[in-house]
């Protein structure tokens, strides 16, 4: 795992993980499309709120993290990126997701603990492979998901459940 951009522009065919966590990022290094192989990119905890349209160049990324940053919209450009297995958002204020979710015929764990998210789009069921999804920390309970859960069988759905405090 490389963690400097320095290093791994060393020697860019390499680079199969590259973490640039805790940079204070406020946007991606054009730099990373120097790394053809690159498979993992870690940029958590960061000052992101967007990602750059160049990214889907990254045709064999298959992980990206992106916890702890400052997305308020799910990334589009992720939606283009046909060999995502992986995506982390988690504890971001993302409100809701794109209906070009569905397009992710690849992806198999979807993180979006803590989030702001309200509802799910049913696009997300065109996600075949999917099979883990956090939704622990949202505005979404179980009760609002039985047509999801019937939609998705084969994913494990964690959700917060509902309270039923009185004021």
């Amino acid at each position: 795992v490389y963690i400097s951009l320095v290093d791994a522009l060393a020697n860019p065919a390499e680079v199969y993980q590259l973490a640039l966590k805790k940079q204070k990022l406020n946007e991606v290094p054009k730099e990373v499309l120097a790394f053809p192989n690159l498979v993992s990119l870690d940029l958590s905890k960061n000052q992101l709120s967007q990602l750059p349209d160049w990214l889907k160049g990254l045709v064999k990324l298959e992980e990206i993290k992106l916890t702890n940053n400052k997305f308020v919209v799910f990334p589009k450009v992720l939606c283009e990126m046909q060999s995502l297995r992986t995506i982390n958002l988690d504890r971001n204020p993302i409100e809701s997701l794109p209906p070009c979710i569905g397009k992710l015929q690849q992806l198999v764990t979807l993180d979006l603990w803590d989030t702001s998210l309200e509802m799910i789009p049913s696009e997300l069921a065109l996600c075949k492979n999917l099979r883990y999804l956090d939704l622990r920390s949202t505005k979404i309970y179980k009760s609002d998901l039985p047509n999801l859960m019937d939609l998705m069988p084969n994913t494990e759905i964690l959700v917060t459940h509902g309270c039923s405090c009185k004021d």
